[in-house]
């Protein structure tokens, strides 16, 4: 069973292809990527919060230590070497099952259902 990229987008920004940063040596953005079976209709969504080194430091400069995963830190912005990079992560994930790729593709992206509990909850009658 392989993954594949399905699509991706960006809240905080309308048109990735032709967006540019005001400062380019510092910017984030959330990027969500929807990854499936390939082959196979559905995919589920991956977060990742792209930025530069530049815009950690300014964004945590008051932390001590920071615990980085779900990030792609980049010195420039260029779509292509992004996503190049998440086709790559991608390509690596196999498994017998969704599962289990999921889960490892979630070691570098947010999976939105990590931590989901898959068991419904059960009230008393």
């Amino acid at each position: 069973m392989k993954a594949a990229l399905i699509n991706y987008h960006s809240p905080d920004v309308d048109d990735l292809d032709s967006w540019e940063p005001e400062q380019s040596d510092c910017f984030g953005f959330l990027l969500e990527v929807e990854i499936g079976i390939s082959f196979e209709k559905g995919a589920d969504v991956f977060q990742f919060m792209v930025c530069t080194p530049r815009w950690l430091e300014e964004n945590y400069k008051k932390e001590k230590v920071v615990s980085l995963r779900g990030y792609i830190v980049v010195f420039r912005y260029d779509l292509y070497e992004i996503v190049s990079w998440i086709d790559n992560l991608i390509d690596k994930a196999a498994g017998d099952d969704w599962e289990s790729i999921a889960t490892w593709i979630g070691r570098y992206g947010l999976w939105e259902f990590t931590d989901h509990d898959t068991q419904p909850v059960l009230f008393p009658g």
